[in-house]
């Protein structure tokens, strides 16, 4: 029985690490990145990671620093030049790259396929 479990838990791991592979792929594919190494970079609040192995425990922690990068550009730099221009402030513009595309490709590419296989059929 122990080596049955132990036999199951290397395939899952193995399938797991193909389909890792395939999303990164298919992201890559979608953001015009190179598609002949499986990358994937995320700038986050505490720095650029480049990972040579993600887990899936690392992707959700990217995918909310992104998330939280998106709400902090969008108070600091979106709304709070509307509040200045509102209490005519002088205010310089200031552009920031957007990271829904980063946002969009994880949740679409990797959480929702995730999701999908991991539903019980009935």
């Amino acid at each position: 029985v122990d080596a049955a479990c132990r036999a199951r838990d290397a395939l899952a791991k193995s399938i797991y690490d193909k389909l890792v592979l395939r999303l990164i792929e298919a992201m890559n594919q979608v953001l015009g990145g190179e598609t002949n190494f499986p990358f994937v970079g995320l700038l986050d609040i505490f720095g650029f990671e480049s990972l040579l192995i993600n887990s899936l425990e690392q992707i959700l922690i990217n995918l909310a620093n992104e998330r939280l990068q998106q709400h902090f550009n969008k108070i600091v730099f979106a709304d709070e030049a509307k509040e200045y221009q509102r209490e005519g402030v002088p205010v310089t513009a200031t552009s920031f790259i957007d990271n829904a595309p980063v946002i969009a490709a994880i949740e679409t590419c990797v959480l929702r396929p995730l999701e999908d296989e991991s539903q019980l059929k009935s």
